[in-house]
This record gives C-alpha cells, structure tokens and sequence, in this order.
C-alpha cells in the first residue's frame, strides 16, 4: 500500500502490527501537529503589531552669543516623535538644551538650567506654558531674561494653532520676569 507524504514534506513514521488475521499490516501513525496557522475572519487581515508613527521635523530657537556679545537667535530642526502633545514635546526638547552638535556650531540656551514644563495648553490661539520655578532665575540678566522669552516664543509660534504665548511659573501669572519684563499678558513675536 503507498504511503503518502505530510503536507511537512516528510513521511509519516509507521509500524507493523499484527492484524487479527495474524497478517502483518502497516498502520501510520498520526504525526505531530505544525503550529496553527490563524485565519482571520472574511475580508480582515490578521492583527499586525501597530506601526509607530512616522516622526515630525520641529523648529526650534536656539541662541548664538557672538564675540561682542551680542544675542542671535538661531532656529534648528529636530526630529520628534509623533504624539499628541507635539507643542509640549517641541518645548521640552527646547528646554533640554543644544545638542553636540548645535553646541560646535556656537548655540546655546539662554533658558535656566533646570525650568521643567509642567503643561501646555493651547485655547483661542494662545498658548498657556506652564514652568517650574527655575524659569524665573536667570543669570545672565536681562539680556538672558529677553533671550529666553524669545526662544520659548518663537518656539510655539511655529505651530499655526499659536499666535501667541502666557508664560505661567507654577500654575499662576506672574507680571513681571526679573528686572521689569512683563510676562503678565500674552506675548507674540511681535512684543519684543
């Protein structure tokens, strides 16, 4: 009798027995089983594991000080996951300083070392960025205060949904950054 093979491409291991007859037989015996193939019900395809969206190029203001000390601000591009809070992760990216690389072109941060942002919250073109404390402590006195300020404006004024920015430190208005700023009032890239 022919013995066919498995879908595996292997024949199926078989024995001899006796039969009641006393003749010899051969009987197959059942052959492990492959792993399952899962079909998906009509018209689906099986579920893929979720692509991670693809990442976003953000504007950034960064700032050169030059050798006579004056203050330029600098944009830069830099690739940040897809999410839901894109402004809050444009911010927080900002708010981490040059990379390597900005650093050996000559950029810096006049932002103060340490300010975290708490939130950010975008409501009839304004843009309420919330910040620790740190934000209020500048070392470099007003010139630092006014380059901080603009980094952070020009930052989230690159999305079209901002027009302008309410600067908070811990969750409240404050009228006044160092030496007379005011930051009690929305500002543009126009109030500087």
């Amino acid at each position: 009798m022919p013995v066919e093979s498995s879908p595996s491409g292997k024949l199926p291991s078989t024995q001899t027995d006796e039969s009641v007859s006393g003749k010899p037989t051969k009987t197959v015996s059942p052959e492990k089983t492959s792993p399952t193939t899962v079909v998906s019900p009509k018209g689906t395809s099986p579920s893929a594991p979720p692509e991670k969206p693809a990442p976003r190029i953000r504007r950034l203001y960064l700032v050169r000080v030059e050798e006579d000390g004056t203050v330029t601000r600098v944009s830069v591009e830099r690739s940040l996951p897809s999410s839901d809070t894109p402004l809050a992760d444009a911010i927080a990216s900002l708010l981490k300083g040059p990379t390597v690389t900005e650093k050996q072109k000559g950029y810096t941060s006049l932002i103060p070392p340490g300010t975290r942002l708490y939130s950010a919250l975008v409501k009839d073109g304004i843009a309420y960025l919330n910040f620790s404390e740190e934000f209020l402590f500048n070392p470099y006195g007003t010139e630092g205060y006014l380059g901080q300020l603009k980094q952070i404006v020009w930052t989230a004024t690159e999305f079209p949904t901002v027009k302008q920015v309410q600067i908070l430190i811990e969750g409240k208005v404050t009228e006044y950054l160092g030496e007379g700023i005011r930051i009690g009032r929305p500002l543009s890239r126009d109030s500087f």
